[in-house]
């Protein structure tokens, strides 16, 4: 399958998903943003960890 077919399924493929009613009840929202937050939090970990490695890094560095 070359470039411009895989193009025009995916497309094909969104416009079905746009058609559709993808309305989310209660229940679901909720789960959802729970997901949502728990990605939240994950990615600042990883964010505040990057951190730290940077400074370890620099502080290496500066006693070299």
């Amino acid at each position: 399958m070359n470039k411009s077919e895989r193009i025009k399924r995916l497309q094909a493929e969104l416009e079905t998903l746009e058609n559709n009613d993808n309305t989310l009840d209660d229940d679901q929202l909720e789960a959802l943003l729970f997901r949502m937050n728990n990605i939240g939090y994950s990615l600042k970990r990883i964010a505040d960890s990057l951190g730290d490695i940077k400074r370890m890094m620099a502080q290496d560095r500066s006693e070299l």
